[in-house]
């Protein structure tokens, strides 16, 4: 696994990702220091309810599996989740990701999550805008959508925030979080 601060090759479409930094805020590649905190962040029922298909229990196994994931999206060029932390003392918030289509190159699917403690100081929306920069300059990004439980208001103001449109509203098959629920879905052209 990578250290923080690692450039790490991206073969897929040539991006070298070194941490990108905000005000407040330092997003770099998960490493395997990240297990703890990830599994007692991911393992918090109220922020599991927020997310399609995590888990809950979510032990050191999923922590460990989820990370190892990351990294081998990030090693492929499929996609950049990063670990947000707070600068300059390193703790970590949360994390936030774009996943590249297969087949498009161009289009990806932003996700994020934040250690409930931190919810509604801004850090997603933080978070959120320092990866559209990245994905549209340095990852060749021309099309970005999300999705959010409809009920999830404050994860719609985050994506509202960072300029993405309503696109539609469906109900779907979601079984880690005990079946149908309607999601809204957001593009960002």
């Amino acid at each position: 696994m990578p250290t923080i601060g690692a450039d790490i090759p991206s073969p897929g479409n040539a991006v070298v990702l070194a941490p990108l930094l905000t005000q407040r805020l330092r997003l770099r590649p998960l490493t395997i220091d990240d297990v703890t905190s990830v599994q007692h962040f991911l393992g918090n029922e109220e922020l599991a309810k927020q997310t399609v298909n995590l888990p809950h229990p979510f032990g050191d196994k999923e922590a460990l599996d989820w990370i190892q994931s990351a990294f081998d999206d990030l090693a492929s060029g499929s996609g950049y989740t990063l670990a947000i932390e707070r600068r300059p003392d390193g703790v970590l918030l949360g994390a936030a990701g774009l996943l590249v289509a297969p087949k498009v190159p161009t289009r990806a699917e932003l996700g994020y999550w934040i250690a409930r403690t931190y919810w509604g100081d801004g850090i997603a929306t933080e978070a959120v805008n320092a990866l559209i920069d990245f994905g549209r300059e340095k990852a060749g990004l021309s099309e970005i959508w999300a999705c959010a439980f409809s009920e999830n208001t404050g994860s719609r103001r985050v994506l509202e925030k960072a300029g993405f449109q309503e696109d539609f509203t469906r109900t779907e098959d979601c079984p880690a979080r005990g079946g149908p629920r309607s999601i809204t879905y957001y593009g960002l052209d």
